[in-house]
């Protein structure tokens, strides 16, 4: 059916009692209406692409007027004849993920996959409280670079480096779709971190020490442990809490750590010091878990003793104090006591770069052992007020 379709003419087109039907204007080539039973008069082009018939709607009446429907129909006519086929780069669009789902597709087999419990962890926690408030419903491609940066100064000017975080986690996502074929191009491409970063150099004196020893007295056995170990042995904060029967042979003297379970992925054996021994045999005696720190949950070790490093921070009066406070302060402590760099570095497990990495494989176990037993003694000296040994710029 053909008609000169003008406002007046497609108000009183009746609808059809089953199905739909199209009037094709007689003014413009393969545009016209499609009368539907309901009621609904949708705008339509016609076009031929590859041999194949396209239908492509362009809005509805009364909404969109015959006017501008028109208009809308040459505009598609001139996208083909330019080579383009708007039925189909619509069902493109439609397909194209949201950012909803992107992050659905890259915790799943991304973040659970190749990050650690606690890691995946805090990206879900970024993705929540940032990321998917600003862009859960927006298509991928629809997220330009000038998305990225507002979002980012919006953090800034509450917290710097929190925006710094989200940008990583917003540019490894990007990256993560590109590699995956959902995106061309990251929105994240040379936007640059909203913020210096700070390097956090914060050790304890000799002073401080004392006073975080003391104040850990009054605590259970097992915050105590947490925060004495870590002053004995340097380990991360993640690697102690989730500390496993297993991995220890105390009469050896050893606790050998997974790759599983260490930051750069290769296995880490610490030697125990006397001091650090008698603290794991004490809770040996009351174990009731595969864990050494288990939670309140089955068969979960302590994911997060912030709640005890703000109770021994205040009794201690030590300001501004982190957990990881702890890991610098025996490193640089072991340093100015005459603990060579190297050995210190293999007790920490930091990661070689260059050829002696690959060719040097000793474990260093009989200098780690030498250093954790002077360092032992170290403390020692120092809480019971005999004269520790000469500590050298401790705070350089």
């Amino acid at each position: 059916m053909r008609e000169n379709l003008t406002e007046t003419k497609v108000r009183t087109l009746k609808a059809p009692t089953i199905g739909q039907i199209d009037v094709w204007d007689s003014r413009t080539p393969a545009f016209g209406v499609r009368l539907s039973k309901g009621g609904t008069k949708t705008w339509i082009a016609m076009y031929r692409k590859d041999g194949r018939k396209r239908r492509l709607a362009l809005g509805r009446f009364p909404q969109m007027g015959v006017a501008d429907a028109r208009k809308a129909a040459k505009r598609c006519f001139g996208e083909i004849v330019r080579g383009g086929d708007p039925a189909a780069d619509r069902a493109a669009a439609k397909a194209e993920p949201t950012f909803a789902q992107l992050a659905g597709l890259y915790l799943e087999r991304h973040a659970k996959v190749h990050k650690r419990p606690r890691s995946a962890h805090e990206d879900v926690l970024m993705l929540n409280a940032e990321l998917l408030p600003a862009w859960r419903d927006r298509k991928l491609s629809a997220i330009q670079k000038r998305d990225v940066i507002a979002l980012l100064d919006s953090i800034a000017a509450r917290a710097p480096i929190k925006a710094n975080r989200v940008r990583a986690l917003a540019s490894t996502m990007f990256n993560f779709a590109i590699g995956r074929d959902l995106l061309e191009h990251s929105p994240v491409y040379k936007v640059p971190r909203p913020a210096p970063e700070r390097s956090r150099d914060r050790r304890l004196s000799n002073g401080e020490i004392c006073r975080l020893w003391t104040a850990v007295e009054v605590e259970p056995a097992k915050v105590q442990a947490v925060c004495k170990l870590a002053l004995l042995t340097a380990a991360r904060r993640g690697e102690l809490l989730g500390m496993a029967w297993s991995e220890l042979d105390l009469d050896a003297g050893w606790w050998v750590l997974p790759g599983s379970r260490t930051k750069n992925g290769i296995e880490h054996r610490i030697p125990l010091s006397p001091t650090a021994i008698g603290l794991l045999r004490a809770l040996e005696k009351h174990r009731k878990s595969p864990f050494v720190f288990p939670s309140g949950r089955t068969g979960r070790p302590v994911a997060n003793p912030q709640e005890w490093i703000l109770r021994i921070r205040a009794r201690a009066g030590l300001e501004n104090f982190r957990f990881h406070d702890l890991r610098r302060t025996v490193a640089s402590g072991m340093t100015a006591i005459g603990v060579p760099r190297l050995t210190v570095s293999k007790l920490l497990n930091h990661t070689e770069g260059g050829i002696t990495a690959v060719y040097d494989r000793t474990s260093y176990d009989t200098e780690k052992r030498a250093a954790v037993v002077r360092w032992d003694r170290h403390l020692e000296r120092l809480l019971t007020g005999e004269a520790p040994e000469k500590v050298v710029a401790l705070h350089a």
